[in-house]
């Protein structure tokens, strides 16, 4: 059990968590405004529109993401890593 790719996972995971980012739930209001999200930009996916949906409400305008259909979005703005 658990590769070497488990093994790169697990440390993402540890770089991630030491960034000290904030992590917010989900709240029902995030799924409200996702679903008004789902309904305009159709070809986002359910999990990136609860991100958005996330993000909206909490008055965050920037994703740091290497997922490029942020993009589709025009209320948020897209840094990828490099």
């Amino acid at each position: 059990m658990g590769g070497p790719s488990s093994w790169d996972a697990t440390k993402l995971f540890d770089a991630t968590l030491n960034l000290g980012l904030v992590v917010h739930p989900i709240e029902l209001a995030d799924l409200q405004i996702a679903k008004r999200i789902l309904q305009q930009f159709p070809t986002l996916s359910t999990r990136d529109c609860v991100h958005l949906g996330m993000a909206a409400r909490r008055g965050i305008e920037t994703v740091v993401s290497f997922d490029t259909d942020f993009k589709l979005y025009p209320d948020i703005k897209l840094v990828t890593p490099e």
